[in-house]
């Protein structure tokens, strides 16, 4: 059923929306990420840029005079698997995105509701760097025994 509706634009979907802050990086201003009402306008202007590790939510199919059906899944059959056969996402601030590894020595490991944990993907470790700080982010990187390699200014 979600193949077939038109996509509704919205922040969380567009490259330029830093999900940490809720800004556009663009002009700098603040954001409701799943608000309709930028976005569309973006693309008019050529300033969105579809994200597309991050996968579309209920709100990007139904508007919000729309009742979302109770059966309402988010579509997880395109992304890599583990071994155990567990799509592999992981919950970030953006919403629910495709893991990508945080470097080459780390295999992920799927959870079929929580996903993959923050730690050991290169988004997840972007938002600890910014909701625990570097020194924090590393001291769990090594706990989990993965390198801390998503450094990123801001």
């Amino acid at each position: 059923m979600n193949r077939k509706r038109r996509l509704i634009l919205t922040c969380t979907l567009c490259s330029n929306f830093d999900p940490n802050r809720s800004i556009c990086r663009i002009n700098s201003e603040v954001r409701d990420p799943i608000s309709d009402q930028y976005a569309p306008t973006c693309k008019r202007k050529g300033d969105f840029v579809r994200y597309m590790n991050v996968l579309p939510d209920a709100y990007n199919y139904f508007s919000a005079d729309e009742e979302i059906p109770n059966d309402f899944q988010i579509d997880l059959s395109k992304l890599p698997k583990d071994n155990d056969e567990i799509p592999l996402f992981v919950h970030t601030n953006r919403g629910i995105e495709r893991a990508i590894p945080a470097n080459e020595s780390v295999t992920l490991k799927g959870h079929a509701a929580f996903g993959v944990e923050l730690i050991y993907t290169l988004q997840g470790q972007q938002q600890l760097i910014y909701e625990i700080g570097i020194e924090k982010a590393r001291e769990e990187a090594n706990n989990a025994g993965v390198e801390l390699t998503k450094i990123h200014e801001y």
